[in-house]
């Protein structure tokens, strides 16, 4: 996939579609295409958050270890067009999940000193970062709140 086509993907994001076409260039300039076979680890829970990455093509589940037993709970299931690792720029906490490639994966993954420099050119994408954060935190209640008692 060369420049022009990741750039083309990115701009079909539902988070990304409003971002300027000139940030979007920098993004792909600043970032980092990474390739994962299936079953390959984008980003593992407890490591350090230090990245965010931009899915180009394929499909990644993320799962979080649970205390009590070594069966990982199912959060999400991600295609082209998602983005995860966003607290990976956000704040300065460890990966509160696993991210795993399903099928063959691509991505365009920023460090979060280069998204820092990017944001302060492109503010918007903090409220990009935020709005995805705000549907993570929806899609997570509903289940939790269909499951307490009435």
């Amino acid at each position: 996939m060369n420049e022009d086509e990741v750039r083309a993907r990115l701009a079909e994001s539902p988070f990304l579609s409003d971002l300027d076409p000139t940030a979007v260039l920098f993004l792909v300039r600043l970032g980092r295409r990474r390739t994962f076979a299936a079953g390959e680890v984008l980003m593992r829970q407890g490591e350090p958050s230090s990245s965010i990455h931009f899915l180009l093509t394929g499909r990644v589940r993320a799962e979080r270890s649970r205390r009590s037993d070594d069966r990982p709970v199912r959060l999400a299931e991600f295609e082209a067009g998602a983005i995860v690792g966003e607290l990976g720029v956000s704040v300065d906490v460890q990966r509160p999940a696993t991210v795993t490639a399903v099928v063959p994966t691509e991505s365009l993954e920023l460090d979060a000193p280069n998204f820092d420099r990017l944001a302060r050119a492109y503010p918007i994408l903090h409220r990009i970062i935020a709005r995805l954060l705000s549907e993570r935190l929806h899609a997570s209640e509903s289940p939790v709140g269909q499951s307490l008692p009435s």
